[in-house]
């Protein structure tokens, strides 16, 4: 088990916690066309990366969903025949989720518990997913996360949002015409050089396998296939 304490602080570790705010979640981000166009694109370029993975059939796979929220990315993953887990700090949030997933004979629970303090055993799962989550961390509290997924899994899938010259004007754009989603200002949202991609990474005892760009030009998110480096240590 993991010895790492949960009680890093930041400010979007708070937010969600309230049946109000987590049951209008998703339709503040998914049900406009923009929303709707952002959703496909992320299960698309996911589907890519886990099938990226060795493995015999996308149904043999025993994923962590962390964190899951309303349980978008658990619901997709479990349509696929996957066999899931969620895990998320915020009960709210997968009180929401449970709706969704339920029915599925392959859905193995959610679970409340802080990303860099995992409970699971090692080697629990066969590849961690963590989507929209990284841009709000602290860079401390993201290599714990990245150790803890490492320790509980050979592969990772984590969505990082990339420095680029194209995307930055477009976000001006969208800034000065005031379009998508607009996170509170303390919040904050890092968006990463590759250089500090690749060293956390490989500080938290990972390597990367491949990424892909889930809109290029227009969109800095890149989902990222990491694998545990071999010797590395739990």
């Amino acid at each position: 088990m993991s010895e790492n304490s949960p009680d890093d602080a930041y400010v979007a570790k708070e937010a969600y916690q309230d049946i109000g705010q987590a049951s209008s979640y998703d339709a503040k981000r998914f049900t406009s066309f923009r929303g709707k166009i952002g959703d496909t694109l992320d299960k698309r370029t996911l589907k890519k990366a886990l099938n990226a993975i060795p493995h015999s059939d996308i149904s043999s796979l025993r994923i962590l969903d962390v964190p899951c929220g309303t349980g978008r990315i658990t619901q997709y993953l479990l349509e696929q025949g996957t066999h899931v887990t969620g895990a998320d700090i915020s009960e709210e949030m997968m009180q929401v989720a449970e709706k969704k997933v339920s029915a599925f004979n392959t859905f193995g629970g959610f679970y409340p518990m802080d990303a860099s303090a995992l409970t699971f055993e090692d080697n629990a799962f066969d590849v961690v997913v963590s989507i929209r989550f990284m841009g709000h961390i602290p860079q401390d509290v993201r290599i714990k996360i990245l150790k803890e997924f490492a320790r509980v899994s050979q592969y990772a899938v984590v969505e990082y949002d990339l420095q680029s010259k194209t995307v930055e004007l477009r976000r001006n754009v969208d800034s000065l015409l005031k379009t998508g989603i607009q996170l509170p200002k303390r919040w904050g949202w890092h968006i990463f050089t590759k250089n500090e991609l690749y060293g956390e990474v490989k500080e938290a005892g990972l390597h990367v396998v491949k990424m892909w760009a889930k809109l290029p030009y227009l969109s800095g998110s890149h989902y990222i296939l990491m694998q545990r480096t071999t010797g590395a240590t739990k």
